[in-house]
């Protein structure tokens, strides 16, 4: 199998990531196409690609996800924009009165308002990776990875939504 054959299986077989990078990072900045953008994305996967596989130091998919998410907050950054600036603005913007889209879009809004370190944290997070690959991925240590889900993240979307997360002590069975 050639290097390109290779690269475009790698692709594939994460294909649904990518586009979710696309999506959330699309969804936060009006700068930012979709499609432009894992079309970019793509682009700095296929350039670093013959170094990833000289030297692989992780699992593709966590490479993958490091280019990803590395692109998708560099185009954001330099557009300087973001969609949603206040819940006001987000409630414009749906036109549906679904449940489902107003929910989205608070979620979208609230996270929007988080550092660019914790968005990336966020959306790993509601894809369900481990801590360990959230480090990997990230480059902090699996302990900032917790620290920041557990108190920073939390904290600010809780009192964002005006909630009182309360913690209840772990017991041994």
């Amino acid at each position: 199998m050639t290097t390109e054959e290779q690269f475009l299986e790698l692709v594939q077989e994460n294909w649904q990531k990518l586009c979710g990078v696309c999506r959330y990072y699309a969804a936060l900045c009006d700068a930012v196409c979709e499609e432009d953008l894992f079309q970019e994305i793509v682009l700095n996967l296929w350039k670093s690609y013959p170094r990833y596989v000289k030297r692989p130091a992780c699992q593709p998919s966590t490479w993958l996800y490091r280019v990803a998410l590395n692109v998708a907050i560099s185009q954001v950054r330099k557009s300087g924009t973001r969609k949603f600036q206040s819940i006001s603005e987000v409630e414009e913007r749906i036109t549906d009165n679904s449940v489902e889209e107003n929910l989205s879009a608070r979620i979208y809004e609230l996270i929007s308002q988080l550092n660019q370190e914790d968005q990336a944290l966020i959306f790993l997070y509601l894809d369900e990776k481990s801590h360990t690959e959230m480090a990997e991925i990230l480059g902090v240590s699996v302990t900032n990875v917790g620290t920041k889900i557990l108190c920073e993240s939390e904290l600010r979307v809780s009192n964002t939504l005006s909630l009182r997360i309360v913690r209840t002590p772990h017991t041994a069975a």
